[in-house]
């Protein structure tokens, strides 16, 4: 029986050793997110409160490119909008280029074959 009890007595405390070690683990990882929002908050909290945004989606917005700086050094977001306008833009620039042109040559070449066909059928009837 003592050799039950200690055996018992080993799992329990094997168990309850992993519960500690989780916990001291979750606290370990709270503790790192609080210093990173910390950290966040000073690097960029004023910056985001400047531009009206969250220092989450400052962040983001920083990362892709879409925040312009003043020559004050006072930051703006750019709005999704300006963006898919810009986009369309330098799409309508491109596509001016060659695009037209190309459309000029396929109207002409299908009027031709038009005008041939219907000459065609006038001439059998």
């Amino acid at each position: 029986m003592s050799e039950e009890k200690s055996r018992k007595k080993a799992i329990r405390n094997a168990k309850l050793a992993r519960k500690l070690d989780r916990q001291e683990r979750r606290f370990k990882k709270q503790a790192q997110l609080e210093r990173r929002e910390e950290r966040d908050e000073q690097m960029y909290g004023d910056l985001a409160k400047k531009a009206g945004l969250t220092i989450s989606r400052y962040k983001r917005k920083l990362e892709r490119g879409e925040i312009k700086f003043h020559e004050d050094g006072t930051p703006e977001a750019i709005s999704k909008k300006e963006i898919k306008k810009a986009r369309k833009a330098d799409k309508a620039a491109s596509d001016d280029v060659g695009g037209k042109k190309r459309k000029r040559e396929d109207d002409a070449a299908e009027g031709v074959e038009k005008s041939e066909k219907k000459k065609k059928k006038k001439s059998k009837e």
